[in-house]
């Protein structure tokens, strides 16, 4: 699942994975750098903030 929150104050994407292995493979991937992060570029004032939280 994913989800784009676009707020005044920011642009979140949320993004549901089974394991905290595909959430690494994921966040190193060039699908995540070279698409995500490339479109959501022009909307950013600084670098992101990438925060990872593991719910049990």
């Amino acid at each position: 699942m994913e989800v784009l929150l676009i707020r005044e104050e920011d642009v979140q994407v949320l993004h549901d994975f089974d394991s905290m292995k595909n959430t690494l493979t994921y966040l190193s991937s060039s699908m995540l750098q070279d698409n995500v992060f490339l479109r959501l570029k022009p909307l950013w004032n600084g670098e992101p903030d990438v925060k990872i939280y593991n719910v049990a």
